[in-house]
């Protein structure tokens, strides 16, 4: 049984601190006679901004890549990256591979509203410099705002 305090009829939504009383009846889970209090408050909304766009590129990376100066320099690229943020890269197990920290300096990007602070490159060496293995590889990017992405990309050696 609904009793709302403000006297408006049930059939209206509750208004922000209205309180209905709700008793049970025989027979039903709660305790017998048991009385609940429900006070209603409006509900807010908190906007976090735009969502993260990052990509890797290339993905798949090929061993053979065009950009690559030499086959002992390999690197992937990490772009729309957000001014600040923390890199992740784990392998499918689980494990951390390398963790990034990205800042970007570039005095230009204050200026236009919305714009990402731009790339990170990868080496492809794991935390203790040693080349890692070719296979499908996990990013998490968290930004100091508070905005996070997933994502995966692809090796092949």
């Amino acid at each position: 049984m609904f009793r709302p305090r403000s006297g408006s009829p049930i059939s209206q939504l509750p208004d922000a601190g209205d309180t209905w009383y709700v008793y049970t009846k025989p027979l039903s889970p709660a305790p017998y006679s048991a009385r609940f209090r429900i006070t209603f408050s409006p509900a807010e909304m908190e906007e976090k901004g735009t969502p993260l766009n990052v990509k890797v590129v290339p993905n798949p990376y090929l061993v053979r890549n065009e950009w690559e100066r030499h086959r002992d320099f390999r690197k992937i690229k990490f772009i729309n990256l957000p001014r600040q943020c923390k890199i992740y890269i784990y392998n499918l197990a689980g494990d951390l591979v390398r963790m990034i920290s990205h800042t970007d300096t570039r005095a230009d990007i204050g200026s236009v509203p919305g714009q990402f602070g731009g790339d990170e490159d990868w080496d492809l060496l794991n935390s203790a410099k040693q080349r890692v293995a070719p296979g499908i590889y996990l990013f998490y990017v968290e930004s100091e705002d508070g905005r996070s992405q997933v994502g995966k990309f692809v090796l092949i050696y």
